[in-house]
């Protein structure tokens, strides 16, 4: 090679009209550059060699992923240089990652868009009574469910942050807005800002990282159909432990837009539930579960805020499978002025195909059930003998439900889901002053709902989905559903959780 490339100088060199002392020149600095080339080529030789040697000597005892980390932890730190105020360029404590000096250059940007397409057998007022999230597709025709604005980078040499706004027809919205702490001792993390309640597996993921088009019911039930998020502090505890088993403490509001099971009302899109605003504001009162009085409070103490806790544990049982255990845990005020406590298990397995490396089935499933503590409250005057007055007494209100579901991936573009989920509950509901039956309740009622998937992911950024939905509900009837939805992606986008 060589040879070839001074042969290749050597002739272009000749073949120009230069003097003989030219010529000695220009061949001198050319032989300059091959002796500097040489050298640096002789100097990375050594290095491949030193780290050949490094991998003989570290696969001896290690585990690949042992050994990975291990290879790759020099090139991180060497990669990602924090410099503070001994640095006469850097001053103000920034930091240079590879020569970087703005947070412009570390910030990533993407764009997520979500339509869909549908028929039903049922009119869409009763289908998006159906469909209860937020953001699923309500009616039958075509439907914008939204387009998702995320950013992420790294803030300085303490914290990374991420911030993802939501874009619908009629309203823009803020998902997430956070950050993280970079690097604590003792495997400690803080998390600070607006962000999804880190509650069972599915409350976290937002609607592209979704496998089927619409969410579990159990969700929607106990958390409302933007699932639960506020303001908050977060810190999470990476056990020393030969497994992945990681603990998180949290704390929020209650009050927000998004905390349907606490002291907050359920966010209503623009245009959405209309009908239920047609009455005559002077009868009508703020409800919570199960239609109780909306009692405001101010937040007074640390009770009036939603705690929660999880655990999760990540195992390996062989080289191609993984196994992931949650156990969750929220309790915090509600709108009677009682206390709500919501609980939940949930699971996660891969197994990866042995040839390719890639997923080849995965399962998912979970379980949750919330007590809502109601407490006795008297609605209308209080003089003695006043008709409008009625009272609603104290009584636990329960609502649980589950679903599983599975993926077969049959090519690399190529796979089918199918999903089962079942709510129920006990205790009776209210329709003013009327006690009515749970099942009449159609937020409350039995349900189950069973969804056949076929997924085509064309690449990273395009997905296509075909899903039908037959759903039975105790208070509606049957409905059968038939989804097309559409997925596609610009930018970078952050990893997703396991």
């Amino acid at each position: 090679m060589f040879k070839i490339f001074f042969c290749f100088l050597a002739v272009m060199t000749l073949s120009m009209p230069l003097s003989a002392a030219d010529i000695e020149t220009r061949m001198k600095r050319m032989e300059e550059m091959l002796l500097k080339l040489q050298s640096e080529l002789k100097e990375k030789d050594k290095k491949i060699s030193n780290l050949e040697k490094k991998i003989t000597k570290s696969a001896e005892n290690k585990t690949d992923i042992e050994l990975m980390d291990e290879l790759t932890a020099d090139n991180y730190r060497k990669s990602v240089e924090f410099v503070t105020g001994k640095d006469s360029r850097n001053s103000n404590s920034q930091f240079n990652l590879q020569n970087v000096n703005t947070f412009m250059d570390t910030l990533d940007i993407s764009t997520i868009v979500n339509v869909t397409a549908g028929a039903s057998s049922v009119r869409d007022k009763d289908l998006g009574e159906f469909q209860g999230g937020a953001h699923e597709p309500k009616e039958r025709g075509l439907s914008f469910q939204q387009l998702e604005l995320g950013l992420s980078g790294t803030v300085d040499n303490l914290f990374d942050a991420n911030a993802f706004i939501n874009f619908t027809e009629n309203e823009v919205e803020v998902e997430e807005a956070y950050v993280t702490t970079r690097s604590l001792p003792h495997n400690l993390q803080l998390k600070a800002g607006f962000y999804l309640t880190e509650f069972g597996t599915f409350n976290q993921e937002h609607l592209h990282s979704q496998s089927f088009i619409d969410q579990p019911l159990i969700n929607t039930r106990i958390f409302g159909g933007e699932a639960m998020r506020d303001a908050g502090i977060r810190l999470s505890w990476l056990a020393p432990l030969p497994w992945y088993s990681e603990f998180l403490v949290g704390v929020q509001n209650s009050d927000g837009d998004y905390m349907k099971s606490f002291r907050g009302t359920e966010h209503v899109h623009d245009g959405e539930e209309e009908h239920e605003h047609e009455e005559d504001e002077d009868e009508r009162f703020e409800e919570g579960i199960g239609h109780r009085p909306y009692v405001a409070s101010d937040t007074r103490s640390l009770e009036d805020f939603v705690w929660s806790g999880r655990w999760v544990n990540t195992f390996t049982p062989s080289d191609f499978s993984t196994v992931q255990l949650g156990l969750s845990g929220l309790f915090g005020d509600n709108h009677t002025g009682g206390r709500t406590y919501v609980y939940g298990a949930d699971f996660k397995m891969i197994l990866e195909d042995e040839q390719t490396g890639r997923a080849d089935w995965t399962f998912r499933g979970e379980i949750m059930k919330r007590t809502y503590k109601a407490n006795g409250i008297n609605i209308g005057e209080t003089e003695p003998g006043d008709m409008d007055e009625f009272s609603h007494g104290s009584a636990n209100i329960d609502d649980w439900g589950f679903y599983v579901q599975a993926l077969k991936s049959l090519s690399n573009k190529w796979s089918v889901g199918l999903r089962y989920e079942y709510v129920t509950g006990s205790g009776d509901s209210y329709e003013g002053e009327e006690v009515v039956d749970r099942n009449d309740d159609f937020e409350r009622s039995d349900r189950f709902r069973i969804s056949p998937l076929f997924v085509y992911q064309h690449s990273e950024f395009t997905k296509l989905r075909l899903q039908y939905n037959f759903d039975d509900s105790d208070t509606y009837g049957e409905a059968n559903t038939i989804w097309i939805g559409l997925e596609f992606a610009l930018g970078a986008h952050p990893a997703h959780n396991f």
